[in-house]
């Protein structure tokens, strides 16, 4: 079985393919090049680099955020439009999820796995998974790093942290008044398609149809808080 996998929840990105098990091959993005010019051409020359074709490919894995707005958008679509054509499956797998998953041989038994993506203007896409099982312990939330502190502070108390993901760094020192102590990951680009790949031993994931496949936004896009800004403006409006 051909599956290919899709990240595009980063400005770098990333596109992976496996045979049955066996990982061969793997491009990072050129984070230069927008992911709208970049697809679907980077997938069409990826199978071309083993004598494959979209026929080939049995099912899809695509990260679904949350992540850059634009970006999750034409992965998506990307991703429905060769699914549709070819009536293929898709796996969603969240990125705060891939993101864990990545760090889960580094984190040490008594920790627990704090993922803090950058989500820009200050903010922090996050979620807390055990180490064991990697399963989330939360809903994932949005918010600068106190808020979600503050947000989760009963829960992170008693807790040592292994802080992982491209908003680690920028919120260690608020951190340790959280919780007993923390670390962080050392940063470094991940191929998230690589890493979903991964993760689809057993049946944690399911497949969807590409007309059920839905993107995991979190905070609402850029056009909606405007308008919603622009209807306070004019309710209040004296």
């Amino acid at each position: 079985m051909l599956t290919l996998a899709l990240d595009t929840s980063t400005s770098v990105g990333s596109i992976a393919v496996q045979r049955d098990s066996e990982p061969i091959q793997c491009y990072l993005g050129d984070d230069s090049i927008t992911h709208g010019q970049r697809l679907p051409g980077d997938v069409l020359k990826l199978l071309d680099t083993i004598d494959a074709t979209l026929a080939e490919v049995e099912r899809y894995v695509v990260a679904v955020g949350p992540g850059l707005f634009t970006g999750l958008r034409v992965g998506i679509a990307t991703t429905q439009g060769f699914a549709i054509t070819t009536d293929k499956p898709i796996i969603p797998i969240s990125t705060l999820d891939a993101t864990a998953w990545a760090h889960r041989i580094a984190v040490k038994s008594e920790e627990k796995i704090l993922v803090m993506l950058d989500a820009h203007r200050g903010e922090v896409f996050a979620n807390l998974y055990d180490p064991d099982s990697v399963q989330a312990m939360a809903a994932p939330v949005v918010g600068t790093p106190v808020d979600v502190f503050e947000c989760w502070s009963e829960m992170l108390s008693n807790e040592r942290l292994f802080v992982v993901g491209s908003g680690a760094h920028h919120a260690r020192e608020s951190l340790t008044e959280y919780c007993l102590g923390c670390r962080a990951a050392s940063l470094h680009v991940i191929s998230l398609a690589e890493v979903m790949l991964t993760m689809l031993n057993g049946d944690k994931y399911t497949p969807v149809k590409p007309d059920r496949l839905s993107p995991l936004y979190i905070r609402k896009p850029d056009a909606v808080l405007v308008r919603e800004a622009q209807m306070f403006k004019a309710r209040h409006k004296t």
